[in-house]
């Protein structure tokens, strides 16, 4: 569906996507999780997931996991510093897909509000600042997928996409 996906952040004090040393990857865990959604069909929800995390070490010697999840109905990561303690800046995050020329896409105008107009696009037509969420179909029509964020706070919140 993706044939890549290249990760990386930009934080204030050094860098995380140049030259990152794979170090291990943990075993994976089964993940059972009971929530509360402030809003939706109902509020209490459960989510099941296996997850992996995978450490690397950028030239600094700085350490950063990369923590997948893989659900019945999709998969997910989020980076992770393993610093105990301190502060610092995200300036950039840098994940960029791959995706696909002749993959159908629907995007809309970067909007932080998700409320905007899609349009379906091909074949390097489509918009060059849009937003999440983005949905692909492949170009054998046999798989759809749906890319978006989560776990969006006040001080990491959603930016807009260039291709």
């Amino acid at each position: 569906m993706i044939p890549r996906i290249d990760l990386g952040l930009s934080r204030s004090d050094q860098d995380f996507l140049n030259e990152l040393k794979f170090l291990k990857a943990g075993k994976p865990a089964l993940v059972n999780e009971q929530y509360t959604a402030i809003h939706g069909k109902r509020s209490q929800c459960s989510n099941s997931a296996n997850e992996i995390v995978v450490s690397f070490e950028n030239p600094g010697k700085a350490k950063m996991s990369l923590i997948i999840r893989a659900y019945n109905d999709g998969i997910a990561f989020r980076y992770e510093f393993p610093e105990k303690e301190g502060t610092f800046v995200v300036k950039d995050e840098l994940t960029a897909y791959s995706v696909p020329d002749s993959t159908k896409r629907w995007l809309e105008k970067f909007n932080p509000a998700n409320e905007g107009l899609y349009s379906m696009m091909t074949d390097g037509n489509e918009r060059k600042d849009w937003g999440y969420p983005a949905l692909f179909n492949t170009p054998d029509n046999a798989c759809w997928y749906l890319i978006h964020e989560a776990d969006i706070t006040l001080s990491y919140c959603v930016k807009k996409n260039e291709v």
